[in-house]
């Protein structure tokens, strides 16, 4: 747990350092009318998922941060198995 932690907090430390020296205007971009910060999606993230061809068979997570994601996972991909 602390190891994820520490890692996080790198995550945030790289994306906050990457950020000085900007205005609020620079840290932003717009894709189809919506903001979104610059520093952690591109424009490219989204016309990359504009192009994918989901499969018949192809499952997609989606969930609230901190909702216990990570074991509802691990419990789907081995029950795959």
């Amino acid at each position: 747990m602390a190891k994820q932690q520490n890692k996080l907090a790198d995550e945030i430390e790289k994306v906050l350092e990457k950020s000085k020296g900007f205005s609020l205007k620079d840290l932003l971009f717009f894709y189809q009318g919506t903001p979104y910060p610059v520093t952690v999606c591109s424009a490219e993230t989204f016309q990359a998922l504009e192009n994918l061809e989901a499969r018949r068979d192809d499952m997609v997570l989606v969930s609230y941060p901190k909702c216990g994601e990570y074991s509802q996972c691990y419990y789907l991909l081995h029950c795959k198995i």
